[in-house]
């Protein structure tokens, strides 16, 4: 070697270890990364709750109840419900109703309020009353005489006539024959 070529390994040695200690830096961080990934989602997913619930208790909670226990609109605090239905159920349900019943549309595409976001948010509120949610078995149907003749005459009668004698445009329905 001449005296006069300069000497690289001092700094290659430095440029080694400056690296070495960028490696264990940058792995140092990864370890912990996951963690702080972990603390981000739960704060989002809290925030998601919490909004949720504002938009439910303004929107759904005059239906629904304020706890999800019913009323005009069935319990969305059902163990069985909540268990059984996806999140993407639950979204398309709120965001364009169920046609023909009182659930309307909600989504701001459909003619309601809520964007798509703020049908997100209560979706995540409902999915949170999921541990605690109580296991609510629907009302046994409990058949009513009375209910079923008026039901009778403002509907069937019209084809099938008083007491179900029958018309030119229905058969008779208390007939033994059939």
């Amino acid at each position: 070697m001449n005296k006069n070529e300069p000497d690289y390994g001092r700094l290659a040695l430095a440029g080694l270890i400056i690296t070495l200690l960028i490696i264990i830096g940058f792995s140092v961080y990864w370890v912990g990364e996951s963690t702080r990934l972990a603390h981000a989602a739960d704060d989002i997913a809290t925030e998601r709750v919490k909004r949720g619930k504002q938009v439910f208790e303004n929107q759904c909670a005059a239906c629904h109840g304020f706890e999800g226990e019913g009323g005009v609109g069935p319990a969305l605090n059902n163990k069985k419900l909540l268990k059984n239905t996806l999140d993407e159920i639950l979204f398309s349900v709120i965001r364009s109703g169920i046609p023909n019943t009182q659930m309307p549309a909600w989504s701001v595409e459909f003619g309601g309020p809520l964007t798509d976001e703020d049908v997100r948010d209560v979706v995540a509120y409902l999915r949170s009353w999921e541990p605690t949610a109580p296991e609510i078995e629907p009302a046994a149907f409990e058949p009513d005489a009375a209910r079923g003749a008026l039901l009778f005459a403002s509907t069937c009668a019209i084809c099938h006539g008083d007491n179900g004698t029958g018309t030119d445009r229905a058969p008779a329905l208390n007939d033994p024959q059939r």
